[in-house]
């Protein structure tokens, strides 16, 4: 049986104390410039027909030896993988047959027709892998490349296919289907009772504070505040929790609703308010699978350069001049967190820009971090003022950890104004439009 023997592994993969505070999706679009030769053998290996060669440089390109995300072994005529992603574990094997792939996916003493044809269309969309039944009452997703038609490209993108699809289809057919029992978590997948007790509780009091500003707005009069307090709930949900299970498909479902602009806003805002109320209502047994440590080695955004940020950035940042001449600090105030929290969502971008963003959060809620044993607060919301002398120590600290790969990055700290919380947001934010990064540095 596949896997049966022990694997090798560079490293030990991480405790949960150390993947604790990762925020937001994973980004595999900085990867050390280093491991690209990877890639580049595995494309001359398979061209020169040494597939077993070529494949395991595809894995140690995939891999990262601090995660732990890539798992293999093999000998002269073939290699035996794990892929961790997400939820699921990705078996494989490559031999003289080629390349196979599978993600065990669900079971089901008995398959309706909306389910059935729902897994049709699914494949329809496939370019690489298929869902299919090895057994009955087991689905799975699997791929399958035969010999001579292997390549670097080819197994790159085939294996990325079937690690992403595996990871959301799973969570989505459970989501769907009431009569599925998950298969095929990846040993990964955890989740300590300190996580989820600490994210659902911030779920649940994030949810009612946005139902309560809600409930003193006119959406009709005050369109612009109520779609920020909205889609800011959405932004802060998705990277600062990432709930996966129940919690996680309501908060992306009610994403993609609100983004729809197709519908009368009255409209998106009464779903919203519904979706808000069932996030506060979920049971514990919910929550309790819903707030994981996972380990990924694909990611969905794709990478995008320091000047497309901080074009989207800027272009917000002028929009809400207005709203400072009119000294309407409330509206100022959301937009600046949608500034952070839109560009997290949307833009696969530099480590170091990913951080400093994230220290937006950590200055508007500062107890959630707290809570996390992050350090010292950046803002105390008592008294309304900033602790200037931890910001800049956070903003050295992210500096100079990415010097290496980043060596042109500075920060310009004089330039940022703590006389209130607004001023403080936008000259930070201003700082990072400004940052500069060699662009020819490798980036996806």
């Amino acid at each position: 049986m596949l896997f049966n023997r022990i694997f090798r592994r560079e490293k030990p993969g991480p405790e949960i104390s150390k993947s604790r505070h990762f925020f937001g999706s994973f980004l595999d679009c900085n990867k050390p410039g280093e491991r690209d030769n990877h890639y580049r053998k595995a494309g001359e290996l398979f061209r020169d027909g040494y597939s077993v060669e070529a494949i395991l440089e595809i894995l140690q390109y995939l891999n990262d030896p601090d995660r732990g995300n890539v798992e293999y072994q093999s000998n002269e005529f073939s290699v035996e993988f794990r892929i961790h992603q997400g939820r699921k574990q990705i078996n494989g094997r490559l031999d003289n047959q080629g390349l196979q792939a599978e993600a065990s996916m669900a079971e089901y003493d008995r398959a309706n027709a909306s389910f059935l044809r729902n897994v049709l269309e699914r494949n329809y969309f496939l370019q690489y892998c298929r869902f299919s039944q090895p057994q009955s009452g087991k689905l799975s997703l699997h791929c399958h490349l035969a010999v001579e038609k292997l390549s670097a490209e080819k197994v790159f993108f085939a294996l990325k296919e079937l690690c992403l699809k595996a990871d959301i289809a799973g969570e989505e057919l459970l989501f769907d289907f009431d009569e599925l029992k998950e298969t095929g978590l990846s040993p990964k997948y955890v989740c300590p009772e300190e996580h989820w007790k600490l994210k659902s509780r911030f779920l649940r009091e994030w949810s009612a504070q946005t139902l309560d500003a809600l409930a003193s707005k006119n959406t009709e009069k005050e369109p612009l505040p109520v779609s920020l307090l909205i889609i800011n709930f959405f932004y802060r949900a998705d990277y600062l929790l990432r709930p996966s299970g129940k919690p996680g498909r309501l908060i992306k479902i009610g994403m993609e609703d609100f983004r729809d602009k197709t519908k009368a806003l009255s409209h998106r805002v009464q779903k919203a308010r519904e979706l808000l109320k069932e996030l506060q209502q979920l049971d514990e047994s919910v929550m309790r699978g819903s707030f994981c440590s996972a380990v990924y080695t694909f990611g969905l955004l794709k990478p995008s350069s320091h000047k497309e940020v901080s074009q989207a950035m800027v272009e917000q940042l002028q929009k809400g001049v207005v709203f400072r001449h009119k000294k309407d600090e409330h509206i100022r105030l959301l937009m600046l967190e949608n500034i952070a929290g839109y560009c997290l969502f949307v833009f696969g971008m530099y480590e170091p820009v990913k951080e400093l963003l994230t220290m937006v959060y950590r200055v508007l809620y500062p107890e959630f971090f707290h809570r996390l044993g992050m350090g010292s607060r950046l803002y105390n919301t008592a008294s309304d003022t900033l602790n200037p002398k931890e910001i800049l120590a956070g903003i050295t600290r992210i500096v100079e950890t990415h010097r290496q790969a980043h060596p042109r990055l500075r920060f310009y700290s004089n330039m940022l104004v703590f006389t209130n919380l607004n001023t403080f947001l936008e000259s930070f934010l201003q700082e990072i439009t400004r940052l500069n990064f060699d662009e020819k540095n490798s980036h996806g």
